[in-house]
């Protein structure tokens, strides 16, 4: 069992307004192409709401390149994506996101074999996933391997500034994960149950942590005041979830005040 990870929105750099898309943007050399539904395009990635998705559109090629310009040398720690999602149920996930870098002294470059990579993110079955980096670079590449001929949807694509937020600690015993189906729930006259399912499963989590210090406390708490989604990967089994926080939170003073010891239960959910 690893220690409770979490990564607080306003460190990516590509939501939060520190970056260009180069895609289908000329100059020489030529970046890569849009490619993308016209409804759904490329730059919904810029988005901080999943739910505002790109979308590959149909006929997608192979391997899609996505560039990015931080504008200059930035210090990225953690890389990935997040709300991918299959055009069609029967396909296969893309294989891979390879995601490369480029400083600015080694300038902008179109083609795809220039960028040393920072990692290599499995993408099969996974809607959300990321990986830890520690790589200072402005020109940076997302490149998916091996995509289905329909294509796929994506909410966003992460360039972390500050890394993870480390509790160095795993929960207390009796934490919970509870798998939720969304559906839609009628009876007809005869009383027979009408249920249509709608969406992906989703997790709801409940985390007890016991005896947390002060400093403890301050990292929990500061996620009960992001609006924002933010991402945790389950100390249990290193799997990335992107998450909302309940709007209650409560702390119980176990012990003070030198050193001050404090119960919490930190509950959120995934979202789909």
């Amino acid at each position: 069992m690893g220690t409770t990870r979490l990564a607080r929105p306003q460190f990516n750099w590509v939501t939060n307004g520190n970056s260009t898309l180069k895609n289908g943007t000329g100059g020489s050399p030529t970046p890569p192409p849009l490619t993308q539904d016209a409804d759904y395009p490329m730059g919904n990635l810029q988005h901080a709401d999943r739910h505002t998705v790109w979308s590959t559109g149909g006929s997608a090629p192979a391997t899609i390149l996505v560039h990015y310009d931080l504008g200059s040398d930035r210090a990225v720690k953690l890389v990935g994506f997040l709300g991918l999602n299959r055009a069609l149920a029967t396909d296969a996930f893309p294989s891979t996101v390879d995601v490369g870098s480029r400083t600015a002294a080694q300038g902008y470059s179109a083609t795809e074999g220039d960028y040393a990579t920072a990692s290599s993110v499995a993408a099969t079955n996974r809607v959300d996933n990321v990986a830890v980096v520690n790589v200072t670079a402005r020109y940076w590449q997302f490149a998916f391997k091996l995509v289905p001929s329909s294509g796929f949807t994506l909410g966003k694509v992460v360039l972390h500034s500050s890394g993870l937020d480390d509790l160095g600690i795993a929960y207390a015993p009796g934490a919970e994960r509870h798998i939720i189906r969304p559906r839609a729930a009628t009876r007809t006259p005869g009383g027979a149950l009408a249920a249509t399912n709608l969406g992906n499963n989703y997790n709801a989590f409940v985390l007890p942590f016991r005896s947390v210090t002060s400093t403890e406390l301050a990292m929990l708490q500061a996620l009960t005041l992001v609006t924002e989604p933010f991402i945790y990967i389950d100390s249990y089994a290193d799997e990335v979830w992107e998450c909302i926080a309940r709007p209650e939170f409560a702390r119980v003073h176990r012990w003070g005040p030198s050193p001050n010891l404090f119960d919490v239960t930190l509950e959120f959910e995934g979202l789909q």
